[in-house]
């Protein structure tokens, strides 16, 4: 297949070295124009993009003959006018549909803002920061003109791949909601995910959540993770034990997959 990584960064460059290794064309996109040469080494079609200027007619053709697109752009933290610019950026992007591509987009578990308890697929969205509402309206903007051949998958916290979560918090005080679950992913599942969601033989439609099994209450977990690497452990207030435990058991099932890293306390460093 023709697969178009738009984003080949800390997720979309290893997932485009494992598909080109599984036999597929990758076209894949920076932000960068001196990483571009990287992307080549390692086989990919590479194309400059910037979602803040029009898309180069080069870039536009390329993707166009895409069987699948895998759209793996973060928000940005750097722009004030996240809500509004994030989705214009999927609607520009749209141009590239062909009418037959499937799309998959990585969203996030942030959507569902402070949910409690467990948090599955049918747990109402309700973002309240910047960030996860323009990912949800980029969610909205997309299904409202793919339809059923856009799968979303809404990726909890990411670690591995250099992420490592003892640096995160190493060191602070009074944090709130020590008791709080963790909800976090290794990349290698991720990646391994996604895989299976472009080469599945038919639309998987809708949003799936994508998080480790387990999840350790923050507090024990980041003090754990801080000492590992021999930082100083952060020190959280009580509190939090309600807080959403995501649950990605549906994808899960789509494929008979086992997580690899099942337990965040177990990500290696």
């Amino acid at each position: 297949m023709r697969i178009g990584i738009i984003g080949c960064g800390w997720l979309g460059l290893p997932l485009a070295t494992a598909l080109i290794e599984r036999g597929h064309h990758v076209i894949g996109t920076s932000t960068t124009a001196t990483k571009l040469p990287q992307l080549q080494r390692a086989g990919i079609e590479a194309f400059l993009l910037d979602l803040n200027t029009a898309l180069p007619d080069s870039l536009l053709r390329a993707l166009y003959t895409c069987d699948r697109l895998f759209v793996s752009i973060p928000p940005g933290r750097g722009y004030s006018d996240v809500i509004a610019r994030y989705p214009d950026w999927m609607r520009k992007l749209l141009a590239v549909d062909n009418g037959t591509a499937r799309w998959v987009f990585t969203g996030s578990t942030g959507v569902y803002g402070r949910a409690e308890g467990r948090v599955d697929e049918q747990t109402p969205p309700r973002p309240e920061r910047a960030s996860p509402r323009a990912v949800l309206a980029a969610e909205q903007i997309l299904r409202a003109t793919l339809g059923d051949r856009l799968t979303v998958l809404r990726l909890a916290g990411l670690a591995g791949g250099g992420r490592e979560p003892g640096r995160w918090l190493a060191g602070k005080k009074d944090i709130p909601g020590g008791d709080a679950p963790v909800n976090l992913v290794h990349r290698d599942d991720v990646s391994a995910l996604s895989i299976a969601t472009l080469e599945a033989a038919g639309p998987l439609d809708g949003c799936y959540n994508v998080c480790a099994d387990l999840h350790p209450p923050k507090a024990a977990y980041y003090r754990a993770r801080a000492l590992h690497l021999g930082l100083e452990p952060p020190v959280f207030q009580l509190g939090g034990g309600n807080g959403k435990r995501i649950v990605g058991e549906r994808i899960k099932a789509v494929f008979a997959y086992r997580m690899k890293w099942p337990d965040p306390s177990s990500f290696p460093v």
